[in-house]
């Protein structure tokens, strides 16, 4: 009977201490664990990867980078414009049984701007703008209000719906993480947001109004299949979950979305503009590598997070302690190279990398390469058909004694005529500027044309063309 109370007790405290985690925001949600792309009930949670600031409320979006536009739905069919932007799925029409794989696009380049008190400046390297603020380094982008689709923080309810504060959000600058699939973590400011109506949506949202739209376009968009990913993309092409600030969105795919992808992208109780957040030692740069924690890759969707990883949970304004407050860890941390920058080169080196750079635009642009050919081809042919030309028409002059009528001097523009007795000639004389010509003269010009004729064809004119170059750059 003692025991029984015991075990009565025991279980009642297990039972309130549950209780209140619930109360005051557990993250728990069908998603915690490891995201394997597909599509969850509940797309918030808590992957268990580390974080990157100290005591600082969060939750983890988990992306559907698994899924097709088909899958979730609400992307846009039509759009009704003022014409300021037009709908760009009349070019590309969606491809709505293929991989949605999260796609980033290109909003503006604001280097030189200052931002939450600091000056936005350019990776020349990767073409992105970035900003130091705390000691931390952050790249800028609009992110998508489905983001804020998650209860548990009160102070993020207003970002959330069709009347979410969008000058509120890039006011403020909430802090992000872009995590990819191998755990490496970008840090990013939300310096924008993509409006509710570029967002996939019901359709039931849709405006019919351009006038009063934002930008002046309404998109008609279809049926959503997944309400719990609302406003998670932007509904016209692309159809991209990031709109990078940058000079191109070439770099950031190069770097980091080749042969991975985003699994998660962290939300913190944290801003830009309050600077209320002290970052890990380890996280202070923009990307960081090799990020601990983290659950092995589900084939369901519905994995619940076990007693053991729940303890690592957030709850509201604070963290529950976790090994690494007791174990000192250290993450990957790899630093860029130095490398020089083109003002400290050599003269020579520039002008080579000059020309390797203009190289490889030739190589990308098709025109570059196959325009000369063509036209080399092209005048080639007309040589070696007007040089044979030459030779028939020297004959027909010879013979003709039926009609007054000279064809070669027609196709010389009057400076070649047969000689009238196939003796006097005066084609090698230099102050004449009409030519009297004999068999052999015509012989030569048509050898001569022949032979011109057949190097534009067979390329080997281009060929002598770039040797003659490249010797006379080795001389000088």
């Amino acid at each position: 009977m003692k025991f029984k109370r015991w075990k009565l007790i025991f279980y009642s405290i297990v039972s309130v201490v549950f209780l209140f985690c619930s109360c005051t925001g557990f993250y728990a949600s069908a998603a915690d664990g490891g995201n394997n792309g597909e599509a969850y009930d509940d797309p918030f949670g808590d992957s268990g990867i580390e974080t990157s600031f100290e005591n600082v409320g969060y939750y983890d979006v988990y992306i559907p980078y698994k899924l097709s536009l088909g899958d979730i739905g609400g992307y846009a069919t039509s759009a009704l414009t003022t014409g300021q932007y037009y709908f760009q799925g009349d070019s590309t029409v969606p491809k709505i049984n293929e991989i949605m794989y999260p796609k980033v696009n290109l909003e503006f380049n604001k280097s030189g701007a200052t931002m939450w008190g600091s000056a936005v400046k350019m990776d020349s390297k990767l073409g992105l703008n970035y900003i130091e603020i705390n000691g931390t380094t952050f790249y800028i982008a609009a992110f998508p209000l489905g983001l804020f689709n998650y209860s548990g923080i009160d102070s993020m309810s207003s970002y959330a719906g069709r009347g979410a504060n969008i000058g509120g959000a890039m006011a403020n600058g909430f802090l992000l993480d872009v995590i990819l699939t191998d755990n490496t973590v970008l840090h990013f400011i939300m310096g924008d947001a993509v409006g509710w109506v570029h967002s996939n949506a019901d359709p039931a949202e849709d405006l019919h109004d351009a006038s009063s739209a934002q930008d002046g376009i309404a998109y008609q968009r279809a049926a959503l299949k997944l309400p719990q990913y609302s406003r998670f993309f932007h509904c016209d092409n692309p159809y991209h979950v990031i709109e990078l600030w940058c000079s191109g969105v070439e770099g950031f795919y190069d770097a980091y979305l080749t042969g991975r992808s985003i699994a998660y992208i962290r939300v913190y109780d944290a801003t830009a503009n309050a600077k209320n957040f002290k970052v890990k030692h380890g996280f202070e740069k923009v990307v960081t590598e090799g990020v601990k924690g983290g659950k092995a890759m589900s084939n369901n969707n519905s994995s619940k997070a076990d007693a053991a990883s729940s303890i690592g949970m957030c709850i509201t304004g604070f963290k529950l302690m976790e090994e690494s407050n007791f174990v000192s860890g250290h993450a990957i941390n790899e630093s860029a190279i130095a490398l020089p920058d083109i003002s400290e080169l050599q003269y020579i080196d520039r002008e080579q990398l000059v020309s390797w750079a203009d190289n490889i635009s030739y190589a990308k642009d098709e025109r570059y390469y196959t325009t000369p050919i063509k036209v080399f081809l092209f005048v080639g042919i007309i040589v070696t058909i007007w040089s044979i030309l030459l030779y028939i028409a020297y004959w027909f002059d010879r013979i003709n004694n039926f009609i007054e009528l000279q064809l070669l001097p027609i196709l010389t523009f009057g400076i070649l005529q047969v000689s009238p007795d196939d003796k006097t000639s005066n084609y090698n004389d230099k102050n004449m500027s009409k030519k009297v010509i004999v068999h052999k003269d015509i012989v030569a010009v048509t050898l001569i044309g022949v032979s011109v004729g057949i190097l534009l064809i067979s390329g080997r004119a281009n060929t002598i063309a770039n040797l003659l170059i490249n010797t006379f750059n080795s001389i000088f």
